[in-house]
């Protein structure tokens, strides 16, 4: 139950590995810290410690952060605790942040939010397309239909101007006939 920056209550679990530095000033420190305590004990201290980093942090940061950058995260942690833990000779190998849960479902909603907000947006982007694909199929059978009667109109211009020519050919035709008959007639 740590407040975050945004006062939700979070907890957060995690592991972490450390060992006794080997430096002539860093083993008298643990010597002078540790001496006739147990393994258990070391640990249990250590790990207030790390605890107490660990809300200090926490404090500090908003949900996405804490989330989205967990790397970030325990960095923070082992750099804010690591000056602490030298001055009893201790030294973080490794820290990681398992899992973070709060107790009232606010990152379960905030996942849930961000999956209507992709799908709201999926289906958006779908409706777009869709869209656009009904306009151009428009457009091209447009076009289409446009060039259809155009080439229509080409086809009827021809057979005008074909019908018009064999017309003025037969007229040519049947007065040079008719001339030739009268000629013949004539004669």
């Amino acid at each position: 139950d740590i407040p975050n920056k945004d006062n939700v209550k979070i907890s957060a679990r995690g592991v972490a590995t450390f060992k006794i530095e080997t430096t002539e000033e860093s083993l008298h420190n643990a010597a002078a810290a540790f001496l006739g305590k147990g393994e258990e004990e070391l640990a249990r201290i250590v790990r207030n410690i790390l605890q107490g980093h660990l809300r200090s942090i926490i404090g500090k940061l908003n949900i996405n952060e804490i989330l989205r950058d967990r790397d970030a995260f325990n960095k923070n942690v082992v750099e804010e605790s690591t000056e602490e833990l030298r001055r009893l000779g201790i030294q973080i190998i490794t820290l990681v942040i398992q899992d973070v849960t709060d107790e009232y479902g606010y990152i379960d909603a905030l996942g849930k939010q961000s999956v209507a907000e992709a799908m709201r947006d999926a289906n958006i982007k779908t409706a777009q397309a869709e869209a656009e694909t009904k306009k151009k199929v428009s457009d091209a059978n447009r076009e289409a239909d446009i060039q259809v009667a155009c080439n229509a109109v080409q086809v009827a211009q021809a057979e005008r101007d074909r019908d018009v020519k064999k017309a003025q050919f037969k007229t040519i035709a049947d007065t040079e006939k008719a001339k030739a008959d009268q000629a013949f007639a004539i004669a």
